[in-house]
């Protein structure tokens, strides 16, 4: 009776330790993905994510509070030289393309939604299973 006690006792620790090992995983992410509303991207990207486009120039200067950046001389206009939306760039703070297309610039960072990103493959270590 005390070794099939021990045998059962193993079994939960070790589903207990996969829970928690997923707990980890899930809360790390979440926090990852909750740590701001916006995020700034590198400077020459081209454009936000599908879907993590800022929509208004309200929110854009928003954003940018949020975020910490001046937004004090800002451009308002429609080029396609430039990346969409909102960015944030040198010679202006804010910058709000209207322009259907764009590209990346050396010295404009977008400036987009931060969005949930969860990586599948790590929750797929997430099963506790019967053994």
């Amino acid at each position: 009776m005390s070794s099939t006690l021990n045998q059962q006792w193993r079994h939960t620790e070790q589903c207990l330790s996969s829970v928690c090992v997923c707990v980890h995983i899930i809360r790390t992410h979440l926090l990852r993905a909750f740590a701001g509303t916006y995020r700034v991207l590198s400077k020459g990207a081209a454009a936000c994510p599908s879907g993590l486009e800022i929509k208004t120039i309200t929110e854009c200067e928003s954003a940018l509070k949020q975020l910490g950046l001046s937004h004090s001389n800002n451009w308002n206009g429609s080029v396609s030289t430039i990346p969409r939306q909102c960015s944030h760039g040198t010679g202006h703070d804010m910058i709000w393309n209207r322009a259907p297309t764009g590209q990346g610039r050396a010295d404009i960072r977008p400036i987009c939604k931060a969005g949930v990103h969860v990586s599948q493959p790590e929750f797929a270590n997430c099963s506790l299973g019967t053994q």
